[in-house]
């Protein structure tokens, strides 16, 4: 395990061990009032997280209120009741006790609070409703990995109604600190555990494969993906390796913390393909991503850009020799990965994750509902359906 230390990009990162005896000076860093206290379904209170937490706020006379409850996919209706949960105990600080779709619930509270919150949070990701002020500060106790929303100003939110889902950014939701204690991740269950790892590779490949080379970045998504890759393995192998559970850590927080897209022109299409899926199937994200994101890979290939790329690292990742060219040598590539998502116990067919065949031309109609995607390799209609269909 990873010696502790605290970080700053502005996020203050709390990493190690006990970093949860942090909390009670942390959060009086931003509060004078009450904290709302944001998390799911309860697995925090099985788990003892939940105790901790409490714990440390009553031990440091911190008021708070609670708004449990949220699901995997947070869902409008949950984020429009803790805006109103805010408004009338006159909260001044939101903690979010969980992971990424607990956080980017969080945000979304945050936010509304201080803007029109009698629209609700839809208008703000659906029509981009401008955002005129700064949300409340919120704080993170990470208790999953891999979505990195603990180091960033992202944030997803679903639509019961409408089966969509989308992603807002703003500047004030980046977590003004988040305490991440790798110990916190041991009671996550296999398949949980194994979205996360899923989940970091993906928005490291997202990252990789843009228009612009850049030394600095592309070695550190290589090495990042190395390490990922061989963690997620060994997590797999003994749940209770503390050693490989830091790694996955640090590895999801910073793979979306900004730094490895900083300059870069990047598509993010098989995450806005994916989101339509859970936005309709409620599935998970990551479960999703290891069926779309090797068909997305398969397709872009015949993007001279990604082509490139994709062999570009494959031999930085000692997949390929330095004189292996081709289609097949793309493929090699595009397998491994493939491979990959299947030893985490990850279906790699849509159908066979869905329990049906997709519906088609709903996936794509609410992918493309704001116009075609990517900025590397254009998704019109044609290519999202050849996308979907390779993907079942």
């Amino acid at each position: 395990m990873l010696n502790n230390f605290n970080f700053s990009f502005p996020t203050e990162i709390v990493f190690g061990k006990d970093s949860i005896n942090q909390l009670p000076d942390l959060i009086k860093k931003y509060s004078n009032g009450k904290v709302l206290l944001v998390y799911g379904k309860g697995s925090i209170i099985k788990n003892g997280i939940y105790d901790s937490v409490v714990n440390q706020l009553n031990k440091a006379k911190i008021d708070f209120v609670e708004h449990g409850g949220c699901t995997q996919n947070p869902e409008t209706s949950y984020v429009n009741n803790g805006a109103r949960v805010v408004i009338g105990n006159k909260v001044d600080f939101i903690l979010a006790v969980g992971g990424g779709s607990v956080i980017d619930a969080a945000k979304g509270i945050a936010l509304l609070v201080k803007n029109n919150h009698r629209d609700g949070i839809w208008p703000y990701m659906s029509s981009k409703k401008e955002i005129l002020n700064d949300g409340l500060p919120i704080g993170v106790i990470l208790t999953s990995v891999g979505t990195g929303s603990e180091g960033n100003g992202s944030f997803i939110i679903s639509n019961k109604e409408t089966s969509e889902k989308l992603g807002r950014s703003h500047l004030s939701s980046r977590p003004v600190f988040s305490i991440c204690d790798p110990c916190y991740t041991v009671s996550v269950g296999k398949l949980q555990t194994a979205y996360g790892c899923v989940d970091t590779v993906c928005h490291l490949l997202e990252q990789y494969f843009c228009k612009e080379e850049s030394g600095f970045s592309d070695q550190l998504i290589i090495a990042t993906l190395k390490n990922v890759i061989q963690s997620s393995l060994a997590v797999k192998k003994n749940p209770n390796d503390i050693e490989a559970r830091s790694n996955l850590m640090l590895a999801s927080t910073f793979s979306l913390s900004y730094v490895l897209s900083l300059g870069k022109t990047l598509d993010w299409s098989a995450h806005k393909i994916e989101h339509s899926l859970s936005g309709i199937y409620g599935i998970a994200h990551a479960a999703g991503l290891a069926s779309i994101f090797p068909a997305w890979m398969k397709c872009a290939s015949k993007n001279e850009i990604i082509f490139k790329r994709i062999l570009t690292l494959g031999k930085d990742m000692d997949l390929l020799s330095k004189t292996d060219v081709g289609k097949n040598s793309v493929n090699r590539v595009i397998n491994y990965f493939k491979k990959f998502f299947i030893d985490m116990g990850l279906s790699v067919n849509l159908t066979k994750l869905l329990g049906e065949k997709p519906d088609v031309d709903k996936i794509i109609r609410i992918t493309l509902k704001n116009g075609g995607l990517g900025k590397v390799y254009p998704i019109n209609k044609k290519e999202c359906l050849e996308i979907i269909q390779m993907a079942s």
